[in-house]
């Protein structure tokens, strides 16, 4: 690392240097547990010639680390302020481009890989995102404890949800690290966890299909604690007997509610209600 100073004591150093104050409009919270940057960043190993995507720079706590490596940094800050500010830091930096972006904005499509402290007000759009437009061998992000546990819920959780049926969708996920509010400045009200995401090698649906399964699912768990053949019923005008039979034909029980259906049944269920003509 480039300064002797404690990561904490340097993202403190740097707002007063440049007297600012974190944005609660943009949730801002800088980590400062330095153990934990090097972590994430280890787990992310960026290899030489790779191009990594880091989403929402900051004041550069992972950044500083992935400078040391031989890949090329794309480092994401929609916030001009900080931007500058990382342009200083890293201004004979040639391996990290600085870029003022929003990310939820941008048409970029490929990056070996990604990591972020994921903005918390934010975390549904830009993980959908990622699901849905960039191809990437993984992606290494710090969400809001709670987010991430709906991201891996299990059928018949209260956790489980649209975007729980959606990542497994996309990608597998897995836990790696828990991060105490404590890590990050300012402290947020929640802790956090460290998750590696790994997009599917082969899709389960084709590009204009995504679409269609989203509003689908979010059809069906607007009323996730209703029985599975009536919400299908009321919300796509199909006659409940068509519904029913359909429901049988792919091992979903009529009477079943939402919130208890696996994922690969909704998948399933889908596509025959594609096939039908009904979506």
């Amino acid at each position: 690392m480039r300064d002797a100073m404690n990561l904490k004591e340097l993202t403190i150093s740097i707002l007063r240097k440049y007297n600012l104050r974190p944005s609660k409009r943009l949730s801002q919270s800088f980590l400062i547990d330095e153990r934990l940057a090097r972590r994430i960043v280890e787990i992310t190993a960026p290899g030489k010639g790779e191009c990594i995507l880091e989403i929402g720079a900051g004041l550069g706590a992972l950044t500083r680390f992935l400078e040391i490596s031989e890949a090329f940094v794309v480092a994401l800050e929609i916030d001009r302020k900080l931007v500058r500010i990382l342009k200083d830091i890293f201004l004979n930096s040639p391996n990290i481009d600085v870029v003022n972006a929003d990310f939820l904005k941008s048409s970029w499509r490929f990056f070996h890989k990604i990591v972020s402290n994921v903005p918390y007000h934010l975390s549904s759009y830009i993980i959908l995102k990622i699901l849905r437009e960039l191809r990437f061998n993984y992606a290494v992000l710090t969400l809001q404890r709670e987010f991430a546990q709906r991201l891996n819920a299990s059928p018949g959780t209260k956790s489980y949800g649209r975007i729980s049926v959606m990542t497994w969708v996309f990608a597998s996920i897995k836990v790696l690290d828990f991060v105490p509010r404590k890590a990050f400045y300012p402290e947020p009200k929640v802790d956090s966890l460290i998750v590696l995401l790994k997009p599917r090698q082969t899709p389960l649906l084709s590009e204009h299909e995504v679409k269609k399964f989203e509003i689908f699912l979010g059809k069906l768990f607007s009323q996730r604690r209703k029985v599975i053949s009536k919400v299908i019923s009321r919300t796509m005008e199909i006659d409940r007997s068509i519904v029913e039979s359909i429901l049988t034909e792919n091992a979903i029980s009529p009477q079943e509610r939402v919130y208890k259906i696996p994922p690969q049944r909704f998948l399933n269920l889908f596509k025959a209600l594609m096939r039908r003509g009904f979506i």
